[in-house]
């Protein structure tokens, strides 16, 4: 497989043509009719991860936060960072972004937190329904994020809204949910005046770490991207905030 067969394989998943404006979806570094002889699949491309992809004799990373999203002015190439290793050492680095997101990345939380997924409801929310009691709720993203902030008390929760990455700071979420009847909403990234809203209009909101809510994307693409024979290896990471 080439690194455009890959890419073609991606497309096919979440086409990039879905991504917005401001991100940079797509080959960020590698030459497209190079051979892939494995796949490091990462949220973030950091440099211990590029380092872990060359010792392991991996050739191309998969991330879902794009290692450029704005333009470079000045580069200096003896500076070690991300970028000059990566090409330094010849790595194909594909990121995965926007287009994931408004793809499959609410439905694989849903998946994971037990919500029963029921369809995408704009680019970036995904409606869902719970059946269980709101302390079983409470305990699963408990398990997700140990730090998780609830906004409101939690009464019957029926429907709910999946906002991941940094959705909470979307100002139509509340209205969002208020369209869609649901009780709650799941994010992270929660702004302070939309938390008020929230209470307004009696929308619990539960809040994640950016990280925790979307750390998924390793294991849902490494999990499909097995299902269609392509050599793929989880990177092993965590959050950037200290216990």
């Amino acid at each position: 497989m080439t690194v455009q067969e890959l890419i073609n394989v991606l497309n096919e998943m979440a086409p990039f043509e879905l991504a917005e404006d401001y991100d940079n979806s797509g080959l960020i570094t590698g030459i497209k009719n190079e051979s892939v002889n494995s796949v490091l699949v990462c949220l973030d491309a950091t440099l211990d991860i590029l380092k872990y992809a060359v010792q392991n004799n991996i050739n191309t990373v998969l991330t879902h936060h794009p290692l450029v999203f704005k333009a470079i002015k000045n580069f200096d190439g003896s500076e070690e960072n991300e970028l000059t290793f990566a090409l330094k050492n010849s790595l194909n680095i594909i990121a995965f972004h926007t287009n994931a997101d408004a793809v499959f990345m609410g439905k694989a939380f849903c998946d994971r937190a037990g919500l029963k997924y029921k369809e995408n409801i704009d680019k970036f929310g995904a409606l869902a329904t719970y059946d269980g009691k709101p302390s079983e709720l409470k305990k699963a993203l408990l398990n997700i994020d140990k730090n998780l902030k609830i906004v409101g008390i939690p009464g019957q929760i029926k429907k709910l809204l999946v906002y991941t990455g940094a959705g909470g700071r979307d100002e139509e979420i509340i209205d969002n949910a208020v369209r869609c009847n649901a009780d709650a909403i799941i994010t992270s990234e929660l702004k302070y005046n939309i938390a008020l809203n929230a209470v307004k209009k009696n929308i619990i909101v539960f809040e994640l770490g950016h990280y925790e809510s979307e750390i998924h994307f390793v294991d849902y693409l490494v999990k499909n991207l097995n299902l269609k024979n392509i050599p793929v290896i989880p990177a092993k990471s965590s959050s950037v905030y200290s216990d």
